[in-house]
């Protein structure tokens, strides 16, 4: 069973609205590559690809993480917060969320 929730996301004048999966064993936000080309949503290059490990140990299918956006406004509910969200394949969630 996942548990989805509607999120919005601001950056500029911009703001998206989608669906995030709350993961309560993700250690970061993570983002859809694809979702945050489409909207032109500004990214960095990491320095160093960060590895990521599935729930089983294995690597991530997509590879080490490199790139992540500018901070973003972040807000679910009434809660709002400024977040990075590190980009990964993720074709069945836009938004991943660590449970914190």
């Amino acid at each position: 069973m996942s548990f989805t929730l509607p999120v919005g996301l601001q950056f500029g004048s911009t703001t998206l609205q989608t669906m995030a999966l709350l993961d309560s064993g993700a250690t970061s936000y993570f983002m859809d590559i694809t979702f945050c080309r489409t909207p032109c949503i500004l990214v960095f290059r990491n320095t160093i690809p960060i590895p990521v490990e599935v729930i089983d140990g294995r690597s991530l299918s997509s590879g080490a993480i490199k790139e992540a956006t500018i901070p973003l406004i972040l807000r679910v509910g009434c809660h709002q917060e400024e977040a990075i969200f590190n980009l990964i394949a993720s074709p069945r969630h836009p938004i991943i969320l660590r449970l914190s």
